[in-house]
């Protein structure tokens, strides 16, 4: 190793000079297998060179550098004392991507990632245990470093500014252009999240994994930056984001966090053999010094040190091999990134998180009756860090005359209860906002939702003192144009609100169909436009987050004059939910112009500023019946089941199958190979809660979809 004393963290120095950014590339060719790659230089003169950029970097580093000197000499002589885990606050923003619809998914596709940094930074994760014993034959005296951490996604005292559609209690994760304002140029920055670690998931385009600032700053909101293909592991949100391989462990971000936390790369210069006689390339003792980056999954103790008889640290996080090879930090390198956080310490945003000890969370919609007797919505419960407690849940400030039971009357991990409100038929229209609470031995947590009593959804309209407005809306066979097609304005001048159904503007969608929906717009000039959607699936006269598309902003970059622009999120897939009701509902399509500095988003009730609204009938119909899918043969059973059914049908060629939920989220997407004529397979969903799901197969040009009951 490296042999060094206190100036082996001169690291700060050789960072301040070198790169202030690492951007992973994927490159392929026939000589070198798809791997990482890093493109620091790119942001050195664009950085460094802007006055404010540099003197806050600088600012920085001195205070790193102050702390990393103190930890190491206490270190040395034995007067370190061990702080207490630090507990990270964690925003998660999938930008550009998702809709309400996806929202349980990306929350649950977020935490794995969570659990993968939780595990890297603390070193116990599986692969280091495993695979550390027969590699440290070749690096006598090293063993791997940790940290006393733990990240967790926040889940209350949300700011001010961020996702509306994230309640209380709720994990910390935005969805597409909804409650973030990130800047575009890096590093990217939302003041919103000060105080957060942020993780933005987008698409930066073929070859880029990801990138991070170093040393980044936790005050002005700074946040490392990850493609949609290498952030966290398993399947991921099909259709939004989702892990691939050979980076799909979660090690990226484990990796850019590095940077964030300001290490740099373990080696000297990315693919350039012959650099052993520059200085080293992270300036840490206990890594050894190497020329050059490593790609794949190299055997242990197969590629040599600058210095003799040394091996590269190859399973090193800030290295370039595949996740599956990178699985530890160096002692040293634990002790930049603990220098790091102590030169941050004041900087953490407090009271963010619950997650010091075992806990749940809880989230509902709205309920709606719709001139009904009764109303349901469910309940999520989500048990965190081993939570087993038998929880029981009530209700508070319902209306006189109105009762409310769940259906289970009690959790002890992770599901969903529903809650049923009757009674409603003698109670006076109106909202009433009510408390539903969790209560187990330890824990007590309440969430607010509204009651809505009424018999219809609620009012909108619109100002129109400009010429904000919607231009053209198509939807299955909907296809209207609206507004002047000179541009002057809204279809309704006087409020900005029209009703599309009364001129016979109306389609019908099947169960389980997916339809494209799109919509363009009147930026009224080069100005920044929001557009949401809403349709209520469930028919209770609500709006609920799950029932909001969100299409984004009018697209600019078309040029002038700026009139009948798509928006950026058209056309968006619509798959209609399997729990949606039969018959006639409301889809709501609200526009309005958005201050590009501090953006606002259109709501599904009340009134729009500069802005237009329209409402549209969709009939909902029953699934299409296996018959018009053109299966000879398709069965499933038993069904109701417990979970666990065999599928059978007529096909020769390879099976996609696909589960989606009472909301239309899909919780199950697998392809199954096929090598017959009559394809039979069984599937267990036994883990899934209780209730009605809508189970999608697809083989070729054929498909079947078909209600299951899961008891």
């Amino acid at each position: 190793m490296k042999k060094t004393t206190l100036s082996i963290f001169s690291l700060v120095l050789i960072m301040a000079t070198m790169l202030v950014n690492a951007q992973e590339k994927v490159k392929q060719n026939s000589l070198v297998p798809e791997h990482r790659n890093c493109g620091m230089e790119k942001h050195e003169n664009e950085l460094l060179t802007n006055p404010e950029y540099a003197k806050s970097f600088y600012e920085r580093q001195a205070k790193f550098q102050e702390k990393v000197m103190e930890i190491h000499q206490q270190k040395m002589n034995g007067t370190y004392q061990k702080k207490a885990t630090l507990y990270i606050p964690v925003a998660v923003h999938f930008i550009g991507v998702g809709t309400e619809a996806d929202r349980a998914c990306l929350e649950a596709y977020a935490q794995t990632q969570i659990d993968v940094i939780n595990e890297d930074y603390t070193g116990t994760n599986a692969d280091q245990a495993a695979l550390w014993p027969a590699a440290s034959a070749f690096y006598p005296g090293l063993t791997p470093g940790a940290m006393d951490v733990q990240f967790c996604i926040a889940t209350k005292n949300h700011p001010a500014g961020a996702d509306p559609e994230v309640l209380e209690g709720s994990p910390l994760v935005t969805i597409g252009t909804n409650g973030s304002n990130f800047t575009p140029n890096f590093p990217e920055t939302d003041a919103t999240y000060s105080g957060y670690m942020n993780f933005i998931i987008k698409d930066i385009g073929a070859g880029l994994l990801g990138y991070s600032p170093l040393a980044g700053s936790i005050s002005a909101g700074h946040a490392v930056v990850m493609n949609l293909n290498c952030y966290g592991t398993g399947s991921g949100c099909p259709g939004v984001a989702a892990p691939a391989a050979p980076f799909n462990l979660g090690r990226t971000v484990t990796h850019e966090l590095g940077h964030f936390y300001n290490l740099n790369h373990t080696f000297i210069a990315d693919g350039d053999s012959s650099q052993c006689a520059q200085p080293d390339g992270d300036g840490i003792a206990d890594t050894p010094k190497v020329s050059s980056s490593t790609y794949n999954c190299p055997a242990d103790g197969s590629v040599n040190g600058c210095v003799a008889g040394e091996k590269a640290l190859t399973m090193n996080y800030m290295d370039y091999v595949n996740d599956a090879c990178m699985y530890m930090f160096t002692p040293d390198q634990a002790t930049v990134v603990e220098a790091y956080w102590a030169s941050v310490a004041g900087d953490w945003a407090i009271d963010k998180i619950d997650c010091q000890g075992p806990t749940f969370n809880i989230s509902a919609d709205n309920l709606g009756n719709c001139g009904a007797d009764s109303a349901q919505t469910t309940v999520n419960f989500t048990a965190l860090n081993g939570f087993n407690e038998v929880t029981t849940f009530s209700v508070t400030g319902l209306p006189a005359g109105a009762a409310a039971s769940f259906s289970p009357t009690t959790l002890n991990a992770t599901g969903t209860t529903t809650l049923t409100v009757t009674g409603l038929s003698g109670v006076t229209d109106g909202t009433y906002p009510i408390t539903v609470t969790g209560t187990s031995t330890s824990v007590t947590k309440n969430i607010s939702i509204d009651l809505v009593d009424g018999t219809s959804n609620c009012t909108v309209s619109a100002t129109t003192p400009w010429l904000t407005s919607i231009t053209r809306v198509t939807f299955n066979t909907i296809d209207r144009v609206s507004s002047s097609p000179d541009g002057t304005g809204a279809d309704d001048p006087t409020d900005g609100y029209s009703d599309a159904s009364q001129t016979g503007v109306s389609t019908s969608v099947n169960i389980g169909e997916i339809y494209n929906l799109s919509v363009n717009v009147d930026a009224d000039g080069s100005y920044r436009t929001q557009t949401k959607v809403w349709i209520d699936w469930n028919q209770n006269c609500v709006f609920d987050p799950s029932e909001e598309y969100d299409l984004d902003q009018g697209d600019l970059s078309v040029g002038a004059p700026y009139f009948d622009i798509p928006t950026t999120g058209s056309p968006m897939a619509v798959t209609v939910p399997a729990g949606a009701v039969l018959g006639d509902t409301v889809m709501r399509v609200a526009t309005i112009y958005s201050d590009p500095n501090t953006p606002n988003y259109p709501t599904a009730c009340g009134t729009q500023t500069d802005g237009e609204v329209e409402d549209y009938t969709i009939t909902v119909l029953a699934p299409l019946s296996v018959s018009e899918n053109q299966f000879d043969v398709f069965g499933v059973y038993p069904n109701p089941s417990n979970g666990e059914v065999t599928l059978t049908l007529s096909t020769n060629e390879d099976v996609t199958v696909s589960l989606f939920d009472i909301r239309g989220r899909k919780v199950y997407n697998e392809l199954k190979q096929n090598n017959s004529d009559v394809f039979t397979t069984k599937l267990n969903f036994s883990g899934m809660a209780s209730g009605v799901y809508m189970l999608d197969v697809q083989s070729g040009s054929k498909r079947a979809v078909q209600k299951l009951v899961i008891k």
